[in-house]
């Protein structure tokens, strides 16, 4: 399409995304589809996922707090989750530490 151009690509499971939101600096995105129950934190700049928060029921509908450090879902049911989102520098530094046995 003139005029555009694609910026990233992310490969969520298939089947109905039932909600998609960006923090508000831009740098995650949180899906939540039909055949992945719960939540899926994706980094927007690699189109990586981060973390997946599973959940029994669908989530239909989620936001960022302001600060963008928690997360609330509304599920299929009615249930009205509430969860902390690990910045970044943290989720970057668990990955990046060796594993110790």
């Amino acid at each position: 399409m003139p005029g555009f151009s694609k910026l990233q690509e992310f490969r969520a499971a298939s089947g109905a995304l039932f909600a998609l939101v960006f923090s508000s600096d831009g740098r995650r995105l949180i899906t939540a589809t039909a055949r992945q129950r719960g939540l899926q934190v994706w980094d927007v700049a690699t189109g990586q996922q981060l973390i997946a928060v599973p959940f029994a029921r669908e989530i239909r509908q989620v936001s960022f707090s302001a600060d963008g450090n928690q997360l609330t879902g509304v599920s299929s049911q009615g249930d009205i989750l509430t969860w902390r989102v690990p910045s970044l520098a943290v989720i970057e530094a668990a990955e990046n530490k060796p594993n110790v046995r």
